[in-house]
């Protein structure tokens, strides 16, 4: 969720910068240096300079460029945030992916369960909506320190309560 309200900022700026540059060119003003066109060889860290120094562009672009430019740097914060968003979202699933091996050894080793019937046993509500997302995720492998951390604190917490028993590892 902070993820996603970063970037919501960026919508809003880019959405009143979008404002800015209509008013701008109502008047008859040069294009705004945030909307100003990319030269198109540059690399993308390249324009974002380009982007944030002041910029002379000369002649006033006709509206159709100017929208051009406008709808081209939402593109770029589109595609940037998708990017973000992708990574963070393969991040979560693999933590999930870990933490559900590590369940799943520990119902076995402690509880004698399959995991599923551990978690309907306590009216756990979102099963389906877990079952769908490791069906999605069934290619990612569990990371074995992070597994490793998870069923680790799984077992001491049952173990401190009830008892050590014996542990497959």
């Amino acid at each position: 969720m902070a993820t996603v309200a970063h970037f919501d900022a960026l919508h809003h700026i880019n959405a009143s910068m979008a404002f800015v540059e209509g008013m701008r060119c109502g008047q008859g003003l040069p294009q705004s240096p945030f909307f100003a066109p990319k030269d198109e060889s540059a690399k993308a860290d390249e324009r974002d300079k380009h982007l944030r120094e002041e910029v002379d562009v000369g002649r006033p672009a006709d509206s159709g460029q100017r929208m051009a430019a406008v709808e081209e740097r939402a593109e770029y914060l589109t595609d940037l945030i998708q990017r973000v968003l992708a990574r963070e979202g393969n991040d979560i699933a693999a933590q999930l992916v870990s933490v559900w091996e590590a369940f799943s050894l520990f119902c076995r080793d402690r509880l004698r369960l399959p995991p599923e019937k551990a978690l309907l046993a306590c009216g756990y509500p979102a099963m389906a909506d877990l079952t769908d997302a490791l069906k999605l995720y069934a290619n990612l492998k569990p990371d074995p320190e992070s597994m490793a951390e998870y069923r680790d604190a799984m077992y001491g917490f049952w173990d401190r309560r009830f008892g050590q028993t014996d542990r497959k590892d």
